[in-house]
């Protein structure tokens, strides 16, 4: 069964029994303080990484794993690139990590591993990517450190504006009328009913 998009609808699941509840939060604490463990080792690992090859450990480990052309171990490699790709990546991204990692520069650039793509060998003046990367490096894992795209925050509030129009089906005036109300110290729909029965 399938619904209007053509997507699957689930009809019906398994249901959840005793033994799998109790697993359920031992192996979530378990896995809590894998995922701290391997946050610290991503940390120290990217802190002490070589800035002329953007390469550390895990990214040397990852070409070593990567090159094996042994049918065998293609699975293992497909597993290793999901792992990356869902959860490696999703660790370096967060808040606290690229606070580590970038300090003051937290706000105006990001780092990641990923893999390597010619526009970021092109980009020889660091207008986007900081760093050099060779032709070598193309399709490998490496430490990458870009600049984050600056925003136009006029632009920001006016795709938010037509977003929220949408979304509740208002026109113009229904905006207008509450940014009226907001000039007026007015915050909530109580407010503005209370107001009016002064009024009147």
């Amino acid at each position: 069964m399938s619904n209007q998009n053509g997507n699957p609808i689930t009809t019906t699941l398994k249901k959840v029994d005793d033994s799998e509840v109790k697993k359920f939060f031992t192996e979530g604490v378990q896995l809590q303080k894998l995922t701290k463990k391997m946050t610290d080792l991503i940390k120290r690992d990217f802190f002490h990484r070589d800035k002329k090859t953007n390469t550390t450990k895990l990214t040397k480990e990852l070409d070593r794993i990567l090159a094996n052309k042994d049918p065998r171990s293609q699975k293992k490699i497909a597993n290793v690139k999901a792992f990356v790709r869902k959860q490696l990546q999703t660790l370096i991204k967060s808040k606290q990590t690229q606070q580590v990692l970038l300090g003051d520069l937290v706000t105006v650039r990001k780092v990641t591993m990923k893999k390597v793509t010619q526009p970021m060998i092109d980009d020889v003046n660091n207008e986007r990517f900081i760093g050099k990367f060779e032709q070598n490096d193309l399709g490998k894992f490496r430490v990458v450190e870009e600049k984050k795209e600056e925003k136009n925050n006029d632009l920001d509030l006016w795709e938010d504006l037509l977003k929220l129009i949408d979304k509740h089906s208002v026109d113009t005036s229904v905006i207008r009328n509450t940014c009226d109300d907001l000039d007026q110290g007015i915050f909530s729909y109580e407010q503005k009913e209370s107001k009016h029965r002064k009024v009147a």
